[in-house]
């Protein structure tokens, strides 16, 4: 069922054809409607949100008995505005706000299907308004939609708890191994600067003295799936398909790097250099991706933080994320966040041209440390303006939560195109 795994911004009116022509069935993540004229999508919204999330595809006429597409002509694309206003509208009924992704397929002799895409919901139970019935999807042909029984509306009530402490569960992994890696890194520093002083010639003054991360201001990205709770893909993929998701952007970082060793679950790099400076990798099975890195020149002493090598991270680490989770076929909604350590005393330079005399503005942090949630979508991910616009959005959280009071987006564009920081 390869629509369910891809895009809707991706999907192709020969592509709905082909799908329709397997005689995919509906189900508890696949619903067809001929139209709109009937009936109203509220309940589809709920009950998707509180199940597993899925597709309804809008153009297709299913045979009511076994569930099986009949015949898949489209709607007018004269109606698709029309059809897209009003599920839009439908959304708003519903609370909490659900995840959702709606678009018109490319058009084919004046005929598109309108897709639209829910999300498994990260704040469980949806109601339809004014409707005290809790609505779950089924894979039953002839109830597809039926009232929460008592024990899964207990579940609902309870998912948003167990989804968390799944993620925390799996952070706190790629913590311990983030500390694991650098101790064991530690002592590589160590027995370089022994095998150095053996050869008298004062090479093991080139190495960083202290132990490792004792100076380092830490940024470290998270984002994973809202519920981590099955491997999205083999270990071994992880490492076999790197050149399929790793993004490489050499001016101001890549990730991952492509020499990742294996792990339980999952697959990690971790590296220092003589200066001091470090780096950890980290990909999971389950769809956790950790990246912790350095940000501040421990090799010059220099106190200053910039925003650009911050901002070229966030870029290529997002790129990243983009690649990975459309090779695991994952379609949901993501969650994470930026923290940044060891911040008191140090000094943050804004973004500034490359071109134009211009001094940038330096502040003071205040903070020992500073965390943004990251709280996105792979649709989002997916759809070039959609990343853009997501991207500056966060760029201002941290600009603000930085003590910087204006952002410049036309700097940020003259950044991204200056250091190849595309998609």
């Amino acid at each position: 069922m390869k629509i369910l795994h891809m895009s809707i911004q991706e999907i192709t009116f020969e592509d709905i054809e082909n799908f329709c022509e397997e005689k995919n069935r509906e189900g508890i993540q696949l619903d067809y409607k001929v139209d709109l004229t009937e009936g109203s999508l509220a309940k589809h919204f709920a009950a998707f949100s509180n199940t597993r999330g899925g597709i309804i595809v809008i153009g297709v006429q299913q045979n009511k008995d076994t569930g099986l597409p009949e015949s898949w002509k489209g709607i007018p694309i004269t109606n698709s505005a029309k059809y897209i206003e009003r599920i839009n509208q439908w959304a708003t009924s519903i609370t909490p706000v659900p995840h959702f992704q709606v678009t018109a397929t490319s058009e084919k002799k004046g005929k598109v299907f309108v897709i639209l895409r829910i999300y498994e919901g990260d704040k469980p139970p949806y109601f339809v308004d004014y409707n005290p019935n809790i609505y779950e999807r089924t894979g039953d042909i002839t109830s597809l939609i039926k009232h929460a029984s008592p024990d899964l509306v207990e579940i609902l009530f309870n998912k948003k708890e167990k989804a968390e402490l799944a993620r925390l569960n799996l952070f706190k992994r790629a913590e311990d191994v983030y500390q694991h890696a650098l101790r064991q890194e530690d002592i590589k520093r160590k027995r370089l600067i022994d095998e150095a002083k053996q050869k008298q010639d004062g090479s093991e003054n080139s190495y960083y003295q202290k132990n490792l991360g004792t100076d380092a201001v830490m940024s470290t990205i998270t984002l994973q799936p809202f519920f981590p709770i099955k491997a999205l893909v083999n270990p071994s993929e992880i490492v076999e398909k790197i050149s399929d998701y790793t993004v490489d952007k050499s001016t101001y970082t890549s990730f991952p790097e492509r020499s990742l060793n294996p792990m339980p679950d999952g697959a990690y790099h971790f590296s220092h250099n003589y200066a001091g400076n470090l780096q950890c990798h980290q990909i999971y099975s389950y769809g956790l991706m950790f990246f912790a890195q350095n940000i501040r020149d421990v090799h010059r002493n220099t106190n200053t933080i910039y925003l650009s090598y911050i901002a070229g991270k966030i870029f290529v680490f997002l790129s990243s994320a983009r690649n990975f989770y459309k090779l695991c076929n994952y379609q949901g909604v993501l969650i994470g966040s930026l923290k940044i350590d060891n911040m008191i005393g140090k000094m943050v330079e804004e973004i500034s041209s490359n071109g134009r005399l211009m001094f940038p503005k330096n502040i003071e942090s205040f903070l020992p440390t500073y965390n943004w949630e990251i709280e996105t979508d792979t649709d989002i991910l997916n759809d070039n303006d959609e990343f853009y616009s997501y991207y500056m959005q966060l760029l201002r959280k941290i600009y603000w939560g930085l003590g910087i009071r204006d952002m410049n987006e036309g700097l940020i564009k003259e950044f991204l195109q200056n250091n190849r920081l595309t998609l």
